[in-house]
């Protein structure tokens, strides 16, 4: 579920504050409605609420973001350029 780098983006974006779909958009430079679709799915996952109209998503309790970072980190890691086939320089 939050190993979807679009979705890591949206929970560090909302670790900050509160933002409607059209704000993160144009902060990630996606669509309104691509990052509706991700935040819906986060929304019923639990991790993100919505309040208002339009509506305004917000973190709910992050007492464990430390497991998003650390998924972030890892995906950053699997990316990095000269970084061996097959883990960790088998």
């Amino acid at each position: 579920m939050i190993a979807e780098p679009t979705r890591i983006r949206l929970l560090e974006l909302l670790n900050d504050d509160d933002e409607t779909a059209g704000e993160i958009g144009e902060r990630l430079r996606l669509s309104p409605e691509v990052v509706a679709e991700h935040l819906d799915a986060l929304h019923a996952a639990g991790f993100v609420s919505r309040q208002g109209s339009p509506a305004r998503y917000h973190l709910i309790d992050w007492t464990d973001w430390w497991v998003v970072e650390q998924v972030a980190r890892n995906l950053a890691d699997q990316h990095r350029p000269g970084r061996a086939e097959g883990g960790e320089g088998r």
